[in-house]
């Protein structure tokens, strides 16, 4: 029990570490100090211990283990704005006396120091780092001896001079590609996720790096960092979504590339997160939400993709500040420690009692695709899709989304990410249909030419032949200020089934290759089936064709042509083909078709089947009134 509110909070240092032997080690703060206790393998807990000196105002305390070792850092205020950084390890077999970090003068700080720790690998030489908060932005220290007894000694490392940097979350990772860069960090600072790498060579750090990429999300905070034991970074962190959602999601972020994973319900805030690190590339994070009370939800990363169904799941009620263990090395097994929500005295918990397997609330998980434009903070473009659909009926088929390697995505890439290539349409396709959600701000700083409109359509074509079959243009795109539209794009296709085709964005007037971009991959909670009838959005159809054309591809041609045809409304048309000398070759088609897009083959044969000769022939296609004759060339 723990009579502080804050016992477990902020969840970027780490307050539980699992040791090789399978047992777990927790720290924690109650009445202004701070307490040790571990959780053998058979679930007994044992050897509590106050670790501070009983002399209060004692908070935060992080942790870290290295080859049976524990190693405790926590923060004592001192004055007004001063604090102390508390050290404390344990050897194996008894706890060392506790060491002031900064010695006998006091960090200055309007802000609490929020400390973090990180060991080394136990197969690499020994390391230690950390770091804080201080008046004069975010400060580190480093050691080489698993014995430091002179922390005062070593020299304080400048992280980032911001003084707006706060919740750092610290990792231990050698770089394969830059062995020298091997401790890393997360903060946030205003709205935005930051990440800085140490170069124990040059005893700095790199330039920071922005890694919070949609710029539909605002107040990224609270970020978690953890590796798994493919050495694959996982970063997390609590946003804001209110393009789409207008709640608090979670995002993460898989080796610092510009794509991410946004987790998203649209029945509950998800607040402060925390990832641990497994086998492979998996990992498993945790959050608190609001649905119902509070509750802690868990989520699992299979290496690859989050996983739906039973993989997000409520793991306990009445629950707050929710921290996962890590080991050192990563593991398969973890835990969770979290402290009772509501009034004091708080019962700590470290759980679930079946492991982070167990399932006590399953939630289903559907997968969404939006790609983001930025130019800076207030100039960009998004597009979301739900999911791609074939209508035959009253059924929906989903479509799966195009694979892409997000290691080597540029932002060159992202139009094919939320594209179709060479869709096969079933025999009793009606249409292919898809909702859309499109946000901007400001796109007049991405136009090509300040004097047009700029715009985004999407446009159905032949993969045969490469002609449109059908468009649908959105309204034009603000200049100033926000275009905001969510869609449910239509495309009747039923003169198309059988035949292959691709679907993809167009824009116009948009210099898109002067912007950033980044991927999400939107993974929402479905809590039930009436859920998803809540976003029924307004359906645009693609528009019948305005006036009677014809089109031939390829032309010249061997062996074959299609004849594509366009037909603003409904009639009896005739497709024939006629030689120079005007004599009818063969009759193509004698059909009713309705108002649309259509193509019909002519494989360069005769009325009997037989080939023709290279040479120039005429396709005659006549509905109605209306009459059309194109010139091929059949070169055999």
């Amino acid at each position: 029990m723990t009579n502080s509110s804050e016992a477990t909070a902020f969840n970027n240092s780490r307050k539980l570490v699992r040791d090789a032997a399978g047992n777990y080690h927790l720290v924690f703060e109650t009445d202004g100090e701070i307490c040790y206790e571990k959780l053998t393998g058979t679930g007994a807990l044992s050897e509590f211990r106050r670790l501070s000196s009983g002399d209060g105002s004692n908070k935060y305390p992080c942790l870290a283990e290295h080859s049976g070792k524990l190693y405790v850092v926590w923060q004592r205020k001192t004055g007004t704005n001063t604090y102390d950084l508390k050290y404390r390890r344990f050897s194996g077999s008894a706890w060392d006396g506790i060491q002031t970090i900064n010695g006998a003068t006091a960090i200055t700080s309007a802000n609490a120091l929020l400390p973090a720790i990180a060991l080394s690998k136990p197969a690499t030489d020994f390391e230690m780092m950390v770091i804080y908060r201080s008046s004069a932005g975010l400060r580190a220290k480093r050691s080489t001896n698993a014995a430091e007894s002179n922390w005062p000694g070593l020299s304080e490392i400048a992280v980032t001079n911001n003084t707006n940097a706060r919740n750092p979350s610290l990792i231990y990772r050698r770089d394969d590609d830059v062995p020298t860069h091997r401790f890393h960090v997360t903060w946030d600072q205003g709205s935005d996720i930051y990440h800085q790498s140490y170069n124990g060579t040059l005893n700095s750090w790199t330039a920071a790096a922005d890694i919070s990429t949609d710029p539909f999300a605002s107040s990224n905070q609270y970020s978690s960092y953890a590796i798994s034991a493919n050495n694959d970074r996982h970063v997390v962190w609590q946003a804001l979504e209110a393009e789409v959602y207008f709640r608090q999601v979670i995002y993460h972020n898989r080796n610092l590339g510009n794509a991410v994973a946004m987790l998203v319900s649209n029945n509950y805030d998800q607040l402060r997160p925390s990832i641990t690190g497994h086998t492979g590339g998996a990992a498993t994070a945790v959050c608190q939400d609001n649905s119902g009370g509070q509750n802690i939800r868990k989520r699992r990363y299979n290496g690859t993709s989050w996983e739906g169904s039973a993989a997000g799941t409520i793991i306990a009620s009445n629950g707050a500040d929710v921290s996962l263990a890590i080991a050192n090395p990563p593991g398969a097994a973890s835990l969770a420690l979290w402290r009772s929500a509501g009034s004091a005295p708080h019962a700590l918990i470290v759980g679930p009692a079946g492991g982070l397997s167990k399932s006590s609330s399953e939630e289903d998980l559907v997968y969404h695709r939006r790609i983001a434009y930025f130019w800076d903070d207030s100039t960009n473009l998004m597009l979301q899709i739900d999911a791609f659909q074939i209508v035959a009926g009253e059924s929906q088929n989903s479509l799966a989304f195009p694979e892409i390697s997000v290691d080597s995505l540029l932002s060159s890439d992202l139009a094919a990410t939320v594209s179709l290539s060479g869709v096969v349409l079933p025999a009793n396709t009606d249409s292919l249909a898809f909702t859309l959600h499109l946000s901007s701000r400001n796109a007049g700083q991405l136009r090509r030419d300040d004097h047009l409109t700029a715009g985004v359509a999407f446009e159905i074509s032949s993969a045969e032949t490469g002609l449109p079959v059908a468009n649908i243009a959105l309204p034009s795109l603000a200049a100033t200020g926000t275009t905001k539209q969510s869609v449910r794009l239509v495309f009747p296709l039923q003169a198309w089934r059988g035949q292959k085709i691709t679907l993809a964005p167009k824009f116009s007037n948009l210099d898109l290759a002067k912007a950033g971009g980044a991927l999400v991959h939107v993974y929402e909670a479905v809590e039930d089936a009436a859920q998803k009838a809540r976003a029924a959005a307004a359906a645009l159809l693609a528009p019948l064709p305005a006036s009677f054309s014809v089109n031939v591809h390829p032309n010249p041609f061997n062996p074959a042509t299609r004849i594509q045809f366009h037909l603003p409304t409904a009639g009896l048309v005739t497709v024939q083909v006629y030689d120079v000398y005007g004599r009818m070759v063969r009759e193509l088609s004698r059909d009713w078709r309705q108002a649309g897009t259509h193509q019909i083959t002519w494989d360069g044969r005769n009325q009997h089947g037989r080939a023709v000769a290279s040479g120039t022939y005429f396709t005659h296609v006549a509905s109605g009134e209306e009459r059309k004759v194109v010139k091929m060339t059949l070169m055999r």
